[in-house]
């Protein structure tokens, strides 16, 4: 395949804001690895979606879920560095495994109230009927499979006996699997966001307030999507 038909597909693939800015982010990271560009698409699902999961009870044969509030053998499966682990159950957040036949398969993290980014300088503050997924993680060799799926029906399921209405998390543009997967869940695009890392300072070109700001690890940008609530609620058409 020619230079111009593989620009020319991942333009149609991934739309030409985002293979710009891909592009740009190559450039910075060449200049400097402290350099580069972060976007994202952020979701919304309804917890309400675990009524489109139908599957089989005997899919679900052999997996239980269960909840960390703090670090535990299970997770370092997942090889996320235990600092890392430390720090994130230090705020306000909890982590789902799923196993099967007791050994850990999949995970998903959530958080309460805030998550503070960890990637880029935003800390989202979240309504108090909502959380925030993230770092969802299928081990190789279930990806192919109804883990996925399973996995988000029993969590799903236990944030409705909480009464939580909404999940929120975002998505790197370009990981079009998981894009398409929370779609397939119910989840919305409500917006996006890109990040321009510049070493320690970032832009952010804000799509879904429309502006620009700088940030830095003391100027942090703040994102409160209970003022997006009223988008939520729009009926569809």
């Amino acid at each position: 395949m020619s230079l111009l038909k593989t620009i020319k597909q991942s333009i149609h693939d991934y739309g030409f804001i985002p293979y710009v800015l891909y592009g740009l982010d190559r450039l910075l990271k060449y200049i400097s690895s402290q350099c580069g560009v972060e976007y994202f698409h952020l979701f919304v699902l309804p917890v309400s979606a675990v009524e489109r999961l139908k599957i089989p009870q005997a899919l679900r044969h052999g997996f239980q879920l269960e909840i960390l509030h703090e670090p535990a053998p299970d997770l370092l499966v997942f090889e996320t560095p235990f600092t890392t682990i430390q720090y994130r159950f230090s705020q306000k957040t909890m982590t789902f495994i799923l196993k099967r036949d007791g050994l850990p398969v999949a995970k998903l993290w959530l958080a309460y109230d805030l998550y503070i980014e960890d990637v880029v300088f935003c800390d989202i503050h979240l309504p108090s009927n909502s959380v925030w997924d993230f770092d969802v993680v299928v081990l190789p060799k279930h990806r192919l499979t109804m883990v996925f799926a399973i996995l988000w029906e029993q969590v799903l399921r236990r944030l409705a006996d909480r009464n939580v209405q909404w999940v929120f998390s975002r998505i790197a543009v370009v990981n079009r699997r998981s894009t398409e997967a929370h779609k397939r869940l119910g989840g919305k695009v409500i917006g996006n966001l890109a990040f321009i890392k510049l070493w320690n300072k970032q832009i952010c070109v804000d799509l879904i307030q429309k502006k620009m700001s700088l940030h830095d690890q003391s100027r942090r940008k703040k994102i409160y999507l209970a003022d997006l609530i009223e988008f939520f609620n729009k009926p569809e058409g």
